[in-house]
């Protein structure tokens, strides 16, 4: 298997299908490619998400993939994210066989890459693995996906969506854009990048699941800091007494109805109990959990009357997260 020019190990090879040929969930996942200097991307900028709904960092390989898995875990039906999921060369069972909350459900298998790609006339990537008694050997290339969101219906059901990412919605038509070619390059370069989006869509489709491109253009500036601003605090650990933060929270809910900045309930409640900081995170994290329901397309600025929300950000991108095409 060849990266960057280079032949890389058997064990190598063996150590991305082990991360992910077991059926894992929660804190147990491991994608096929971690966010560190050795295994992440070396043309986007790399990250780890702490996230207190999965219980563990999840490994993102751009500032796309980023800015989603947050808006991604926005949404109170979402269960699991599965980041860097590998495409499976061969047939292999469902993504969700194995979840508790699949039990019982018959599910469809993928079709495996390589025969996806002879059907589309895509050809399949190999790359040269050296076996441990030092013969080498053409083997498939394990396509990797950007995020495959798990999430149940309104009536419990689970189902996943896979969101494959770039930079800008024009990535989408050409692959490499940004580098210089002739024309035929650059035609080439466009079948290549067709055809990939393509033998993706076709892989999840054979298990029913659907395929949405996306770019952060896609989504409000404003929506994505506001998201940005109320995660980096989710995590935060408050030590007042839950039964007085329950009621601050109340109090808060009422500031935003009649149009008091909210800021000077936790100076208020500072004061008073003490840990002022602890109140103002409350307000973050009430607005993040969805408990303090405000407009996320204008600036949350916690010092001005913050407006109650008109325009659900979960209606709007409905489509993102919906099992099948509106």
């Amino acid at each position: 298997m060849v990266w960057g020019g280079t032949v890389l190990s058997f064990e190598s090879l063996k150590k991305i299908i082990s991360r992910q040929a077991r059926f894992e969930w929660g804190d147990e996942y491991i994608p096929s490619n971690l966010a560190t200097t050795r295994e992440g991307s070396r043309i986007s900028r790399i990250s780890r998400l702490n996230s207190g709904k999965l219980g563990r960092s999840l490994h993102l390989q751009s500032s796309a993939e980023t800015a989603f898995t947050k808006l991604a875990l926005y949404h109170p039906r979402v269960f699991d994210i599965h980041e860097q999921k590998m495409l499976f060369p061969t047939p292999h069972s469902h993504p969700l066989q194995g979840h508790p909350l699949a039990v019982g459900i018959d599910w469809p298998g993928v079709e495996g890459t390589i025969t996806i790609a002879r059907k589309i006339g895509f050809k399949h990537h190999t790359r040269i693995v050296d076996r441990p008694d030092g013969s080498r050997v053409h083997a498939p290339y394990p396509y990797v996906g950007d995020l495959l969101i798990y999430m149940t219906d309104e009536h419990g059901v689970p189902y996943a969506v896979n969101w494959n990412l770039k930079g800008a919605l024009v990535d989408f038509n050409e692959r490499n854009r940004g580098k210089v070619k002739t024309p035929e390059q650059q035609n080439k370069s466009r079948e290549i990048q067709r055809l990939r989006n393509e033998l993706e869509e076709q892989y999840y489709l054979s298990a029913g699941i659907r395929t949405m491109m996306l770019a952060p253009e896609c989504v409000d500036r404003i929506l994505w800091a506001n998201l940005d601003l109320t995660y980096s605090k989710h995590l935060h650990t408050l030590s007042i007494e839950e039964s007085l933060l329950a009621d601050f929270s109340c109090n808060v809910q009422e500031a935003v109805r009649i149009g008091t900045p909210v800021a000077g309930l936790a100076v208020l409640y500072g004061k008073r109990w003490g840990a002022r900081d602890q109140f103002l995170t409350r307000i973050y994290q009430d607005i993040w959990s969805r408990r303090l329901l405000v407009d996320m397309f204008e600036p949350i600025r916690i010092d001005h009357p913050l407006a109650p929300q008109t325009d659900d950000p979960l209606d709007i991108f409905e489509h993102f997260f919906a099992r099948v095409a509106g």
